[in-house]
């Protein structure tokens, strides 16, 4: 049995590790290869705040909305996670009343939900200023009873309030909530997100974004988005480098999947991957020029500067797998050191458990393991970003 545990890493890494364990679920966005610390490098220049199980914006006003109240009530330590979970629960039923159940956290486990909506915004409530506590929802709930005795104390001393949990200006909340609750932003919520994106992550596409009145149509990556002269240098850079990333090492986890197909000796999906992996080589072979152009010095410098820790065995396995791709995309499915570069790498990452060299881990593979092309959180910004435009338009 596999399991995770943590000491004494940042809230930023705990909550790393809570959205992996809930990709495994997840066949098409898994990471096999190990190569997670680079994609959300990216993810974090690009779009400071989100996480891929984030899915409407306006959980990030439930939340101080939420808290913010149960503050005023004056919820002691002992009982605030309990009080909060019943909060929360009843924000689930108030938006499933509404109408509009597409990215209702909890829509079906709804009281038995395990992650609730204020953990998994928690970190991106800090990334954008919203949240003023500095520390873990835990430690946020057992600093209130202090918190409240410091109030009180305070109270007689003309200009001194304790430093606010939340930022001052967050807007009420309607007066129904939450009783009644929907994920459409009035003018004024709309506003405040915007205000807080642009000043809290202003070298984010996320911010670049928000300059505009829409996205310009749906496109699959953040590098497809239309106006990308609209889009600062150092955003424009970071695109640069996450694209090329991301087309290259997509062939990795292809080839991967066809090894995997090739094991099992199930011809359709042989057929499946040797296609798919066909379209991928052309990809590449159409941009071979910039392939062999990129300067992957500053790629690294970038990586490191975002995630401040680059496992040298990492670094080589990708280093090695641009060389040869690069050089003849169209020759990979079959050459030896391609395939024994996936190989090794996967039993480096997986040891005995490896499904290349392990019968019963090869049949427990689904036909599909990370397949799916880094997109670096863009779905999730695309919904964020137009929840935010629509309430920017509205009245």
């Amino acid at each position: 049995m596999s399991s995770f545990s943590w000491l004494s890493y940042s809230e930023a890494e705990r909550e790393r590790t809570r959205d992996l364990i809930s990709q495994f679920s997840e066949r098409d966005t898994r990471d096999e290869l190990g190569i997670g610390r680079i994609r959300d490098a990216f993810a974090d220049l690009l779009f400071p705040g989100t996480t891929t199980i984030q899915t409407r914006v306006k959980y990030f006003l439930f939340v101080p909305w939420m808290y913010r109240s149960l503050e005023k009530k004056q919820i002691p330590s002992t009982k605030i996670e309990a009080k909060a979970r019943q909060y929360e629960v009843q924000v689930i039923e108030a938006l499933l009343k509404g109408g509009d159940p597409e990215g209702v956290i909890g829509r079906y486990s709804k009281g038995d939900l395990q992650r609730l909506p204020s953990n998994i915004y928690w970190a991106g409530l800090d990334t954008w200023n919203i949240r003023r506590f500095n520390g873990s929802q835990n430690e946020y709930h057992d600093s209130l009873d202090v918190y409240y005795q410091l109030q009180q104390e305070q109270e007689d001393r003309v200009g001194e309030t304790p430093h606010p949990n939340w930022d001052p200006a967050l807007p009420d909340p309607p007066d129904e909530f939450p009783d009644t609750a929907s994920f459409a932003l009035r003018k004024r919520d709309a506003e405040y997100l915007r205000d807080r994106i642009l000043q809290a992550i202003p070298d984010s596409m996320l911010a670049d974004l928000l300059h505009e009145s829409e996205l310009g149509g749906t496109p699959d990556f953040p590098w497809e988005y239309p106006n990308q002269n609209h889009l600062s240098d150092e955003v424009k850079e970071y695109l640069h480098h996450a694209r090329n990333f991301s087309e290259i090492m997509h062939g990795a986890t292809l080839l991967y999947n066809l090894m995997l197909a090739r094991k099992a000796a199930d011809e359709d999906l042989i057929g499946e991957y040797s296609t798919k992996f066909e379209k991928w080589s052309q990809i590449i072979g159409s941009r071979q020029t910039e392939f062999r152009n990129w300067d992957l010095n500053r790629f690294w410098e970038i990586v490191t500067e975002a995630s401040a820790n680059t496992p040298v065995r990492m670094q080589r396995f990708v280093e090695r797998w641009i060389e040869i791709a690069s050089d003849s995309p169209e020759e990979l499915a079959n050459d030896d050191a391609a395939l024994q570069l996936i190989e090794r790498r996967e039993r480096r990452l997986k040891g005995g458990r490896a499904r290349l060299s392990n019968q019963s881990a090869l049949e427990q593979w689904s036909g599909e393991a990370g397949t799916g092309q880094l997109a670096y959180r863009w779905n999730t910004a695309k919904t964020h970003l137009e929840d935010i435009f629509a309430g920017l338009e509205g009245e």
